[in-house]
């Protein structure tokens, strides 16, 4: 499992999570495969207790009622400055968002801010998580 995105501060803990299912289709495990799930999640963390709040597109297309809308830009922040670190830079991030023909009109309005009219796009880290 990887972590994509995450909220810090006071209340719920919300984190854009993605990795592999384990499919079941028998009762052993050689009966067992692997899958990469290409959607990610989001969960909210309270308490020790971890709720899948759906599929991370959804979340950030269709956003919960019960999740601040605070939280959500953070999240989009957040995955802005782990993406900007792991490309080397928000502008080579830019760059292979490019190259992969992801526009930004394809994107929700918080994704579309977060990634393509950051406020400090020299260092996206640098913004309030």
């Amino acid at each position: 499992m990887w972590t994509f995105a995450r909220t810090s501060g006071p209340g719920p803990q919300f984190t854009v999570i993605g990795g592999y299912f384990v499919k079941r289709s028998g009762e052993t495990e050689e009966s067992a495969s692997v899958e990469p799930d290409k959607s990610g999640a989001v969960v909210r963390l309270t308490d020790g207790h971890c709720d899948l709040i759906g599929a991370a597109r959804d979340v950030f297309d269709y956003p919960p009622a019960d999740m601040p809308a605070a939280k959500l830009k953070e999240l989009a922040n957040d995955a802005v400055c782990r993406y900007s670190r792991a490309f080397g830079a928000y502008q080579k991030l830019i760059a292979a968002l490019k190259r992969q023909h992801i526009e930004s009109s394809s994107l929700s309005l918080i994704l579309k801010d977060a990634f393509f009219a950051p406020s400090n796009p020299s260092n996206p880290c640098s913004l309030p998580r």
